[in-house]
């Protein structure tokens, strides 16, 4: 008996010869999906599995993981071009983070008691006008995640900064006020 690549699916499931409606094939689809993934699933261990889950990276002592990436935050208040001297000075930048709330999320979790709720971080303002100010993070991507009413674009609020209790956290500032900073190597 020669099967058509179509009733292929339907041998697997012992249905030649009758024709299914399209909800039926794709029910069988997952099905079939379903099983081949229980069977993958039950020949990987625990750890492969939480391997999955972590694929963060081992850093070292100050550093910590947020996935791939590696932070500090340093609790010596600088302003922004002396944070980010410190942070060259120790083979990073300032931070600039592919997730904004993951690394604010990690920071609340491994420092729960700051004095000090903001940090400044490593974007930078490109464009400025009448009409607002255009920002971008060193690696070129626009930072999107802003406060209420920021970044507004007054005179002299050319650094870029993370508040730690706010939703969206970014806010632009003074670059010669003095806070703590977050490097990333």
């Amino acid at each position: 008996m020669r099967v058509s690549s179509k009733n292929r699916l339907f041998v697997a499931f012992g249905a030649v010869g009758r024709q299914s409606s399209e909800g039926e094939d794709t029910m069988k689809l997952f099905c079939c999906l379903a099983v081949l993934v229980a069977f993958a699933m039950s020949s990987m261990s625990i750890d492969t599995l939480q391997d999955y889950r972590n694929l963060e990276r081992h850093c070292p002592a100050p550093f910590f993981a947020v996935g791939p990436q590696c932070f500090y935050v340093n609790r010596a208040e600088k302003s922004w071009s002396m944070g980010r001297a410190a942070c060259q000075r120790i083979g990073g930048d300032l931070a600039d983070p592919s997730n904004t709330y993951l690394l604010l999320e990690a920071i609340r979790d491994k420092h729960e008691s700051w004095v000090e709720k903001f940090f400044w971080v490593g974007g930078e303002i490109f464009t400025k006008d009448s009409d607002g100010s255009m920002w971008a993070w060193f690696s070129g991507r626009p930072v999107t995640e802003w406060a209420p009413n920021q970044a507004n674009a007054r005179e002299g609020e050319d650094c870029l900064m993370l508040g730690l209790n706010d939703d969206p956290p970014m806010y632009d500032y003074f670059c010669n006020e003095t806070y703590p900073f977050v490097c990333e190597i």
